[in-house]
C-alpha cells in the first residue's frame, strides 16, 4: 500500500487521493468482515454457555474474543473515516492551489491594451471627479 502513497520530503507534497480513498474502502471491508465474526463468536458463545462448564469457560473466552474484535472493527471504521477525511482536506487544498494559481495566471496574461484602458478609465474618473468638485 505504501508504493502507491508518494509523500516526499521538503517542498511540495504529492498525495493520491484516490489511494487513500482505496485503502479506506479496504477499511470498510475489514470492519464488515469483523463484524461478521462477531456474529458468529456471539452465536458459538450462545450455543457453549447452556453446556457443562468447560462448555461456559470457553464461551467466557469467547466472550472476550468478541470484545477484543469490537474494538478492532471500531478502529477499522476510525481508520476508514480518517483516510477519507484526509483525502477530502487534500482534493481541497489541491483545489485552492489550483484556483490561486490560474487567477494568478489570468493576471500575468493581462495585456497592455487592458491595462492602458484601466488607466485611461482611472484617469477620467478622476478627471470627472475634480469637475464635480470644481462646481
Amino acid at each position: 500500500m505504501s508504493d502507491d502513497l508518494d509523500i516526499s520530503a521538503g517542498g511540495a507534497v504529492a498525495v493520491d487521493t484516490d489511494t487513500l480513498r482505496h485503502a479506506a474502502r479496504g477499511f470498510d471491508v475489514l470492519h464488515a468482515d469483523l463484524d461478521d465474526v462477531d456474529r458468529y463468536l456471539m452465536l458459538a458463545a450462545d450455543d457453549l454457555m447452556v453446556g457443562p462448564a468447560t462448555s461456559q469457560r470457553l464461551g467466557a473466552e469467547i466472550d472476550a474474543l468478541r470484545m477484543r474484535t469490537a474494538e478492532r472493527r471500531e478502529t477499522a471504521a476510525e481508520v476508514a473515516r480518517a483516510l477519507r477525511d484526509a483525502a477530502a482536506v487534500y482534493e481541497t487544498v489541491e483545489l485552492w492551489a489550483e484556483r490561486r494559481a490560474a487567477t494568478s495566471a489570468l493576471r500575468a496574461e493581462r495585456s497592455d491594451a487592458e491595462v492602458q484602458r484601466e488607466k485611461i478609465a482611472l484617469l477620467r474618473a478622476e478627471q470627472a471627479l475634480r469637475s464635480r468638485l470644481a462646481r
